[in-house]
């Protein structure tokens, strides 16, 4: 299965398919289907051939459906408290990095991460563009809350806010987020590398796996 690149309604396919007939929304999902998992499949082989390992990752896709915002390939070589994704939606794709925290000790873990792993988060956003801190509270109402920093915004006020956004929370008795260390290449980025964009998710997949050892 060749990668020849992505394409613009890979990514306009999210934003457009509510008002897609039941004919067009399959046409399209199916599109969308096919190219992502060529690119994962793409991402396997580069992987394996510089490496000799085998990347596992989930690409039957059986949660993408008509609600979803987003196809993901989970990777199933993780075996640490973190999740690692491939992850397309309407405005980027991103390989991420997420801890979902759901009690006050997994929250107290993140908290630890953030002032005892500081160094090992920055050396990675000062060196990437392309780099986003994310953290997402989502209540039993729905309505969330979330904050993130870009590597370009990273700065020591911006970093403490996340702190204390997430110290702030703790204290109110809100465990419940995912923590979320990401590489997002915009829809431009992505259809502008074309075929090579499958190197560029390889090298940050191997740098997002080299994070959760370092920070598990």
């Amino acid at each position: 299965m060749e990668f020849n690149g992505l394409v613009g309604m890979d990514f306009d396919f999210f934003k457009k398919k509510d008002k897609m007939t039941k004919e067009e929304y399959e046409a399209a999902r199916n599109e969308v289907k096919q190219h992502f998992r060529s690119l994962c499949y793409e991402v396997q082989k580069i992987y394996h051939k510089k490496t000799g390992g085998v990347l596992e990752l989930d690409k039957e896709f059986q949660n993408f459906n008509k609600r979803s915002n987003a196809i993901v390939a989970e990777c199933k070589n993780c075996q640490n408290k973190f999740k690692v994704n491939i992850h397309l939606g309407g405005d980027n794709l991103s390989v991420e990095l997420i801890f979902k925290s759901e009690t006050k000790e997994q929250c107290e873990y993140i908290i630890e991460i953030l002032k005892n792993k500081k160094s090992i988060i920055w050396e990675y956003f000062m060196s990437n563009k392309y780099m986003i801190l994310c953290v997402d509270y989502i209540s039993k109402t729905k309505k969330s809350s979330s904050l993130k920093i870009a590597s370009f915004e990273l700065n020591n006020k911006n970093y403490d806010n996340i702190l204390k956004f997430i110290e702030g929370n703790f204290n109110e008795g809100r465990y419940e987020f995912n923590f979320i260390i990401s590489f997002s290449y915009n829809k431009n980025e992505c259809l502008k590398q074309n075929k090579n964009f499958a190197n560029t998710v390889h090298e940050a997949f191997v740098s997002i796996i080299e994070i959760e050892k370092r920070l598990a």
